[in-house]
């Protein structure tokens, strides 16, 4: 079977090409179950203009499309595409919000839903697609019949990663150069484990997993860390330190392997605290840069989005990381209900610690979440588009130029009024064409 697997275009051409790409591990690992199919990957952020030739020539049997929220119309629009040009081709998209809202996708050019983790489940469906038997046999999907989607038995998330073959990152080859974050070019990815126990009320991706932590077998993360070429590799874990004794295991399986390679993080405040030793050995290892999210300066704020930390708690993390030398990335939430106060002690806070790489995001709801109908009746700016923590949708306290100019001025502040360059993810002129295409994207001339 010909199988086309899709990263759709970039949602917002400019700011996203400036903000940096990540490999799209999530097809490659779809491709991994399949080995004994004829699969091209087509990523859109590179090569758009190649599907309406690559639809004639390679001809699939069929389409596998992801995509987050703000990507919506994006898919909606390639989907279009394939169903004119190849009409008799099956389409099939996934990802978190076709989970979450998969209604969303009920439209004559989308045959079928994937729900949740997709690797068994896209298994399952192109098997049964082989033998044209009916896909109701499928745990897993939602289903066009005569358009309108009809649900098969819900799939319980994979217990044992170690069913999920490698990636194959054969098929993204010709972009591999591409992929990167700041000066980190170019950038690999792979994950150790999987879900979050915790339940921050923006956050959809413990719902993607009913709350459920995994992890992968140590073997498998040594493998795998081996057949990636790059050099500096992304850990695409919700929090890469969550299980403790098992993180400690992979840092001495890579040290043992011998694998030299500096790794990206993502994880919380507490975890940092309360396992130092871990942090250190990791930093041994290769550890040069952590996610962090921060999220707010007062514990009044960290409660309200049930982020279950303290300011005290965040205080120490960033000050163990910075005593590592460990490159820090710390994500900070804009609420709508911000004051020109929460702004200034935002931006004093950065200064009190330090911080080099902040990132300044807009909380945005996601369909699916709690939180989502909570700010339904904020809404100013309608669309899935906005959902991108790049725009905020919301009824803004302050009058919304001066909220935006704020927000402007919180990344103008951080990085182009400080002369610490080269501790910087990004070179400052790459850093000042972000905030110029901020400025023109919020703000009118």
């Amino acid at each position: 079977m010909k199988i086309l697997m899709i990263q759709p275009p970039r949602w917002n051409e400019k700011l996203s090409l400036a903000i940096g790409d990540q490999e799209p591990l999530g097809l490659e690992a779809l491709a991994g179950m399949l080995p004994t199919h004829d699969i091209t990957l087509l990523d859109m952020r590179f090569d758009g203009e190649r599907l309406d030739p690559l639809l004639e020539s390679f001809s699939p049997d069929v389409v596998a499309i992801t995509g987050v929220t703000c990507e919506l119309s994006i898919v909606s629009d390639v989907l279009s595409r394939i169903k004119r040009l190849a009409p008799e081709t099956f389409t099939v998209v996934g990802g978190a919000h076709a989970t979450l809202q998969p209604l969303d996708f009920q439209q004559a050019d989308v045959d079928a839903v994937v729900l949740g983790e997709g690797e068994i489940t896209f298994k399952e469906l192109t098997e049964a697609l082989e033998r044209n038997t009916p896909l109701t046999s499928v745990k897993g999907l939602a289903v066009n019949r005569e358009g309108t989607l009809k649900f098969t038995p819900k799939r319980a998330i994979i217990p044992d990663l170690g069913r999920v073959p490698l990636p194959d990152r054969s098929l993204t080859r010709d972009y591999r150069q591409f992929y990167a974050r700041g000066k980190w070019q170019p950038m690999g990815s792979t994950f150790s484990t999987r879900g979050c126990p915790f339940r921050c009320s923006f956050c959809c991706n413990w719902m993607l997993a009913d709350r459920a932590f995994r992890v992968r077998g140590l073997d498998t993360v040594i493998e795998d860390l081996h057949s990636i070429d790059e050099d500096y590799i992304f850990m695409s874990d919700d929090n890469s330190i969550h299980d403790v004794a098992y993180s400690a295991e992979l840092c001495a399986a890579v040290q043992s392997a011998g694998i030299h390679k500096e790794y990206q993080f993502y994880g919380r405040a507490d975890k940092i605290v309360n396992n130092t030793g871990l942090i250190e050995q990791w930093r041994k290892a290769g550890l040069r840069r952590f996610l962090i999210g921060v999220e707010h300066i007062t514990d009044q704020r960290l409660k309200k989005v049930n982020k279950a930390n303290t300011r005290k708690t965040n205080d120490r993390a960033l000050q163990i990381l910075k005593q590592l030398d460990i490159e820090i990335i710390a994500y900070f939430l804009v609420e709508p209900d911000f004051a020109p106060d929460d702004f200034e002690r935002v931006s004093d806070y950065i200064d009190q610690m330090d911080l080099r790489d902040p990132v300044f995001s807009f909380l945005c709801a996601y369909p699916g979440t709690p939180m989502f109908e909570e700010m339904q009746p904020l809404v100013v700016d309608p669309g899935y588009d906005k959902l991108d923590m790049l725009h905020c949708p919301y009824k803004t306290t302050m009058p919304r130029q001066a909220f935006f100019e704020a927000y402007v001025n919180l990344y103008r502040r951080a990085y182009l009024g400080r002369s610490h360059a080269q501790a910087m993810t990004y070179e400052v002129d790459h850093m000042a064409s972000i905030i110029d295409l901020l400025e023109h994207e919020l703000l009118p001339s």
